[in-house]
């Protein structure tokens, strides 16, 4: 089951602190290694896919504005082929690094 928290996000603005706080508190809950074997762990391990997942996306402006904009689907458009020439990934990576953004 996958979670897009990102709906409640929209309404405030979170800053760059908060969120790498939150990462780190949240992945040493859900480290898989500090569960038992078995279904927990498994569990566990899905969830802190997912967090990590979440996180790169949100450290990264390109990932971040895209997930903004688009929902889910976009980052995944993204990161496939993130690092060809070409990829829509490194055009708005190059708008970000020159201090701009897209509009939707």
């Amino acid at each position: 089951q996958s979670y897009d928290g990102g709906e409640n996000l929209h309404h405030q603005p979170i800053g760059d602190d908060k969120i790498r706080d939150s990462y780190k508190r949240l992945s040493r809950l859900l480290h898989p290694d500090k569960r038992p074997p078995g279904k927990e762990r498994d569990d566990a391990q899905e969830l802190f896919i997912e967090l990590q997942h979440a996180y790169e996306t949100l450290e990264d402006p390109a990932l971040r504005q895209a997930y903004d904009h688009f929902g889910h689907s976009a980052v995944a458009l993204l990161r496939h082929n993130r690092y060809a020439p070409d990829s829509l990934y490194r055009t708005l990576s190059a708008i970000h690094d020159d201090g701009e953004t897209l509009e939707a």
